[in-house]
């Protein structure tokens, strides 16, 4: 499952050249489904057995949406149901940089945590885990159960459950 809000996947990419080996879907913004050049593209990855699902953009979401979902240009509750409803998958594992990892643990969405930890120090310039989520003092922080600690050859992985209670607060 791929989420590519503005289908920017190029045709050659090793995932769309493999995408007969499995289960292809990308998520786009719904936005975008008449375009014609949009809709090209999609013939050309449904004749390489890639699904390309349309949800509608956060910002057209639920009128209960928070500012949370700002965080992503697609609606994650959609995209999940569209998930269950389409292709029954139950479970996923989210591989994401900081804005779509935000996305997912503001609403409570992320059961586990697997964090690899590389012996390598970049300073302030490295990528952050996280988008800003707003939490202003250590005390309303999340909160995680550390479950497991392991070493996989240089590196180190934690394996650990987020905290989620109605006292944290995650804006």
């Amino acid at each position: 499952v791929i989420l590519d809000s503005n289908l920017k996947i190029n045709l050659s990419s090793r995932v769309v050249k493999t995408s007969h080996k499995a289960k292809t879907i990308i998520f786009a913004n719904a936005e975008h489904q008449n375009d014609t050049k949009i809709k090209n593209k999609v013939e050309l990855l449904k004749e390489k057995n890639i699904n390309v699902m349309f949800v509608p953009s956060s910002r057209n979401s639920s009128k209960n949406s928070s500012a949370v979902e700002t965080y992503t240009k697609l609606d994650i509750s959609e995209v999940l149901k569209t998930m269950y409803n389409q292709f029954g998958i139950t479970s996923t594992m989210l591989e994401a940089g900081p804005t779509l990892l935000t996305s997912f643990l503001v609403k409570k969405l992320i059961d586990k945590f697997y964090i690899f930890l590389a012996p390598r120090i970049v300073g302030e310039s490295s990528y952050p885990m996280f988008s800003d989520l707003h939490i202003d003092r250590i005390e309303d922080a999340l909160k995680i159960d550390f479950k497991t600690v392991r070493r996989i050859g240089e590196d180190i992985l934690l394996i650990a459950y987020p905290k989620y209670n109605n006292d944290i607060r995650i804006h």
